[in-house]
């Protein structure tokens, strides 16, 4: 797709409430724009068609750019970027890649290798993080089952020192190139959940690509455990897997959706370029007050998502963000993944059989966007949690009792 000379773009990042947020978009088109414009760009509508991920390669390359480090502390080699600076470069990533499967996977490799430090183990940091900053290791959340997480059937039994593990996880985000993997299972003797890091050569540990609707470069797969045995070593969590998998996936909420924010911007680029260009009675498209109108409401969109989650990302850069449930970060996701399908849809709609063009990815961005609704809290399953965070605020701390 051809955008316009930018214009629209500049003013874009010129509403930003920083400009710390220009300069980082500006080091990250320095820094990054050649990876993505020689190894993302060129393949997307193939890997796409072909459902082949990202290479491995890639990821490395882009370690050895320093973008895999970039949210990593100082103290390790990383670049000390807070919440905000990352968001912000995961944003222009997004607008720069066509493939948002890049992006994707970028946030999900950082964010377990963040997790795997918190844990504080020495061990730990010089046997995967920083193997994964660096892009030569890769990791993998597995987590989601055909079951809820009291009732999960992935179960780890004692035997020894050890651990042996039977289960399957049937769609693991990046697991066709990872080699670890972030692992939640149930206790057999507690019930409890358990968090492992597996690794790919661990026998009994077996990969299975899934075809999917979206996100068709990203690697998704099924993981399945068949007696893997592990040592107690490896437990990154020996009790409240529950709870780690909320801190993580809360943690994960706003940072998810920051390389679509700058995708949603391309998309608004690309369809008034393209419109402007079409002529329709003797006159540019663009000049039609219901095309103004859309476009405007498509701008709407953008900004007003940029905006809901960089306030969230700005909370949790002052450190006030619950860690289990956060209200403004969950909204934040929840608005942000119902607008970016909102903006496509109406990119298509303009575009009529245009939109439809393979070469123009808008129906590949839009499988994209709608992969994001159970994507680190299923927008339901989020709005519950805000009603009733709200009703237990509010409504029952009321006296009054309204009859029905």
């Amino acid at each position: 797709m051809t955008r316009p000379d930018g214009i629209l773009d500049r003013h874009c990042r010129s509403l930003s409430p920083d400009a710390e947020l220009d300069r980082l978009a500006a080091e990250t088109r320095a820094r990054f724009g050649s990876l993505v414009a020689r190894d993302i760009n060129p393949l997307a509508a193939e890997r796409d068609a072909r459902g082949t991920c990202i290479p491995q390669e890639v990821m490395r390359a882009a370690g050895a750019l320093g973008l895999l480090a970039m949210a990593m502390p100082e103290a390790i080699g990383g670049g000390d970027a807070d919440p905000v600076a990352w968001g912000a470069v995961l944003e222009e990533l997004g607008y720069l890649s066509e493939d948002s499967s890049f992006t994707l996977l970028v946030s999900l490799r950082v964010a377990v290798a963040t997790t795997i430090l918190h844990s504080g183990r020495t061990d730990f940091e010089e046997r995967y993080v920083r193997p994964m900053m660096a892009g030569d290791r890769a990791g993998a959340l597995a987590y989601t089952e055909d079951a809820d997480a009291f009732s999960f059937k992935s179960v780890a039994e004692r035997e020894g020192d050890d651990f042996v593990i039977t289960g399957e996880k049937f769609l693991v985000t990046g697991g066709a190139t990872a080699d670890t993997f972030m692992t939640y299972v149930r206790d057999s003797e507690t019930d409890d959940l358990l968090v492992f890091l597996l690794e790919r050569e661990d026998t009994g540990v077996e990969l299975r690509p899934v075809e999917v609707s979206g996100f068709r470069s990203a690697g998704l797969c099924s993981l399945s455990l068949d007696r893997v045995k592990v040592p107690a070593s490896r437990l990154l969590a020996a009790e409240d897997g529950l709870g780690h998998a909320q801190r993580f996936l809360n943690a994960r909420r706003a940072l998810l959706v920051c390389g679509f924010l700058g995708r949603m911007r391309a998309i608004l680029e690309d369809c008034a370029a393209s419109l402007h260009h079409t002529v329709r009675y003797g006159r540019p498209l663009t000049e039609f007050q219901n095309v103004q109108s859309t476009l405007g409401r498509m701008y709407i969109n953008v900004e007003a998502s940029r905006a809901f989650v960089h306030h969230a990302l700005r909370q949790a850069s002052r450190g006030e963000t619950d860690p289990v449930f956060d209200p403004l970060t969950s909204a934040a996701k929840h608005f942000a993944v119902e607008q970016a399908i909102d903006t496509v849809t109406m990119a298509l709609r303009l575009l009529g059989g245009r939109g439809y063009l393979k070469e123009n990815s808008y129906e590949r961005s839009l499988r994209d966007f709608m992969g994001l609704i159970s994507g680190a809290g299923a927008q339901d399953l989020l709005q519950i949690g805000l009603g009733d965070l709200v009703i237990r605020k509010c409504a029952r701390g009321s006296e009054r009792v309204e009859e029905i």
